[in-house]
């Protein structure tokens, strides 16, 4: 059963980061949309700000973030070419408007919090990004 406890306890974290009107969220947990400010200065972004959807599991507290997924339309400039990010792949919420991130090894998540800072460390530079 999914920590909602923990998991509103993260939200507020997130809220005094991110600001209290650029993330969303049900009842349940099961989902948490938040508006992503892009660092622009390492990488070139054509947004400057983006939705990111974080799925969350069933099982929260013993299960980390089930699966990320950012905008459809996120290209990167690489050379003279804007380019899909890496690691994000087309699946079931492409037809809303998302692409999948896929981080190989979810569970070493221990956090919502831990999650963001991996994302924060991919938008820096997506390219040199390694798994942990």
């Amino acid at each position: 059963m999914r920590n909602l406890k923990r998991l509103g306890c993260e939200i507020k974290i997130m809220e005094k980061i991110f600001g209290y009107n650029n993330i969303s969220y049900p009842k349940d947990g099961s989902w948490i949309k938040l508006n992503y400010k892009l660092p622009q200065h390492k990488c070139k972004y054509n947004l400057n700000t983006i939705t990111v959807l974080i799925i969350i599991s069933g099982s929260y507290d013993s299960t980390s973030v089930s699966e990320c997924y950012v905008d459809r339309d996120l290209r990167i400039q690489k050379g003279r070419k804007l380019e899909k990010l890496p690691h994000t792949h087309d699946k079931k919420y492409d037809e809303q408007g998302y692409n999948w991130l896929c981080f190989e090894n979810p569970d070493v998540f221990v956090s919502l919090l831990d999650f963001l800072n991996t994302l924060k460390l991919y938008f820096t530079d997506p390219f040199e990004y390694q798994e942990i």
